[in-house]
């Protein structure tokens, strides 16, 4: 795990912890959305594109706006 910054005094979720729900949230709306056409994920919260960005999982056809 990298250096933690000097104010940082705990970490409450932990990569691996964030890797995991990522999985879980895309199997869901992989699942949700399996017959849909398209789907579009929208990036709104300044910062929101970067987590959007590595959207690799959710396993199906998307587009990123």
């Amino acid at each position: 795990m990298a250096d933690i910054h000097p104010h940082v005094q705990r970490i409450l979720i932990n990569e691996e912890q964030i890797r995991t729900r990522l999985v879980e949230m895309g199997a869901q709306i992989a699942q949700d959305y399996k017959d849909a056409k398209d789907v579009v994920l929208v990036a709104i919260l300044k910062g929101s594109f970067i987590f959007i960005a590595g959207a690799y999982f959710i396993s199906i056809k998307k587009s990123i706006s």
